[in-house]
Order: structure tokens, then C-alpha cells, then sequence
């Protein structure tokens, strides 16, 4: 586990490294991966993913907190595993970077998206807890599923 953090961290640290550009140059934002290998290096996966895009960044400019959002595509019988239970409602906001493209465009078609400040989203619905992600040191967050075969993660740091 140690192992796979220490791994996953050089791909971590350049992608901040560009988030956190200087404030005379743009901020060009985490960049949506699809390397499932490398997802697995930062988060617990508790079946079989078909597909996945994911993106990274960090929680505020002046923090050491970090984020990691995923969509995953599983099989419809696989979805048990990845939402347990039936969920309870609230609400979750996107992080700061975070781009509502690709897979994560299903965002704003929710019946309980708002847009927010900037580019980010409040999302209302039923919210999983992420025990069956949770790896530290990403061990807060919400999981929502976005379709019979589809669930949106959001798991960060302290």
C-alpha cells in the first residue's frame, strides 16, 4: 500500500505543480486521466472498472489538502459494491479545478446540480460514504451514482 502511494505521488506532484502556476500565468487545471493503473495507486476499487477518467488537484492554494474525483463505469451488477447501501440525501460540491468535461459533464445534467462560484457545481442527491475507496491518505468524501452503470467519486484529504 505504502508501495503504491510512494508510486502514485511523482504523477500527484506534477499535476499540482501545474495547478499551482504563478498568479501572472493562468492556471491550467488538473487534466482528466483515463490510466486505471494509476487510479488504483491512489484509491481502493471494490470490483471490476470498465472505464474510468479521473483528475486530481488541490483543495485551496495555500493548503497541503489534496483531492481526487473519478467517474466510473462498472458493470450494473457490479453497482452494489461500489454504492452500498441505499444512500442518504445532501449535498456535494465540486473541488476547486475540478473539470466538468468528459464523463464528468453527467454532473450538470443532474436533477440537483446548481452552478456555483467559478466552475464548480453543488450537487444535491443521494450520497454514499466512500469506505469501499477510501485509502490513506484520501479517506473523506461522497460517492453518487450517475446512472445504472455509472458512479461519480470524490474523495480527498484532512
Amino acid at each position: 500500500m505504502r508501495r503504491a502511494l510512494i508510486a502514485a505521488l511523482p504523477a500527484l506532484f506534477a499535476t499540482l505543480a501545474l495547478a499551482g502556476c504563478g498568479k501572472d500565468n493562468p492556471k491550467p487545471g488538473p487534466t482528466v486521466n483515463t490510466d486505471l493503473t494509476a487510479l488504483k495507486r491512489l484509491i481502493k476499487l471494490p470490483a471490476d472498472v470498465s472505464h474510468v477518467e479521473w483528475q486530481t488537484g488541490p483543495m485551496a492554494e495555500h493548503g497541503g489538502d489534496w483531492w481526487v474525483a473519478a467517474v466510473l463505469d462498472v458493470p450494473a451488477a457490479a453497482m452494489p459494491q461500489f454504492v452500498a447501501g441505499p444512500g442518504a440525501p445532501g449535498t456535494l460540491d465540486t473541488p476547486p479545478g475540478m473539470q466538468a468535461t468528459g464523463s464528468f459533464a453527467a454532473l450538470k445534467g443532474l436533477p440537483g446540480a446548481t452552478p456555483v462560484a467559478g466552475d464548480r457545481l453543488s450537487v444535491t442527491g443521494q450520497l454514499h460514504g466512500v469506505e469501499p475507496y477510501a485509502s490513506s491518505p484520501l479517506l473523506h468524501g461522497h460517492a453518487l451514482q450517475l446512472s445504472p452503470t455509472r458512479v461519480f467519486v470524490l474523495l480527498w484529504t484532512s
